[in-house]
């Protein structure tokens, strides 16, 4: 009878939380596309690989689910280039998680060209993480909207993008661009003396050792030599300057990529995105 208990017990307890029965992946090596750490009560399975589509299995439902993704943050615009968003942020600290087969892709950073491109999307089931806009040029094109809007570009004072799943860029001014937004704040302005800074992003724990930065947009461009660079920081590029090449945004944090100076013009890459998904232990 008291065994009949205790097993009726951890059923009630798995059934609610998870226990034993944690979720198998598919077309993924561990170590490589995903790891699996643990803090603070929970085991964490954090997905980093782009270019494929992963899958997670779960065969009862789990509650308390605790999940974190960011999109792939935008290129940094071309010449006096504003700087590019972050991607979108999706998080839920007491998510219920169905049982079934779930799809996950890891969104890309956007690629270095003129005038730029998004980030890709980060996609697990049906929750979705929006890439990051890239930043404004001053010779060919406006800022574009995402999950963080772009920054503006230099010619002109051009204008920022709004963000979706985080925060807008900031305005270009005459020679400098603005930063591209993060998934914490919205990018500055660029002024007479600084291009714009980055938007600030967010942290998020994995283990006693392992903290990591997401979510920061890219600092604006400059044609100016007695122009300041803005700070770009949760993995959003560095502005470049002239004679300084622009900052690529930090593989997996979906940081926006620097805006581009003067020789060379081109603004940063995108940082890639993450999934990082916390079941309690």
């Amino acid at each position: 009878m008291k065994r009949f208990r205790a097993l009726t017990k951890l059923y009630a307890w798995t059934r609610r939380f998870g226990g034993p029965n944690l979720p198998t992946i598919g077309n993924a090596v561990k170590d490589v596309d995903y790891t699996i750490t643990t803090y603070n009560g929970y085991t964490f399975f954090n997905f980093y690989t782009t270019g494929k589509t992963m899958t997670m299995t779960v065969a009862a439902s789990f509650r308390g689910v605790n999940y974190i993704a960011i999109g792939g943050g935008g290129t940094g615009g071309y010449f006096e280039g504003g700087g590019g968003g972050a991607g979108g942020l999706q998080t839920n600290s007491n998510y219920t998680l169905a049982p079934g087969t779930y799809n996950i892709q890891i969104g890309v950073g956007g690629v270095v060209n003129d005038p730029g491109t998004n980030g890709g999307d980060t996609i697990w089931g049906a929750i979705t993480a929006k890439g990051g806009g890239y930043g404004g040029s001053a010779v060919h094109g406006t800022s574009t909207s995402g999950g963080c809007g772009g920054g503006g570009s230099g010619y002109n004072g051009g204008a920022a993008s709004s963000g979706t799943q985080g925060y807008g860029g900031g305005t270009g001014n005459s020679a400098s661009g603005g930063g591209g937004g993060g998934v914490s704040s919205i990018g500055t302005n660029a002024n007479a003396s600084a291009t714009g800074s980055g938007g600030s992003g967010i942290s998020w724990t994995i283990s006693s050792s392992t903290t990591l930065y997401l979510g920061g947009g890219g600092a604006g461009g400059t044609g100016s030599g007695s122009v300041a660079s803005g700070s770009a920081t949760y993995g959003g590029g560095a502005g470049g300057g002239v004679s300084i090449s622009a900052g690529n945004g930090t593989a997996n944090t979906g940081g926006g990529g620097g805006g581009g100076g003067i020789t060379p013009y081109l603004g940063g890459a995108g940082g890639s995105g993450f999934l990082s998904i916390g079941f309690p232990s």
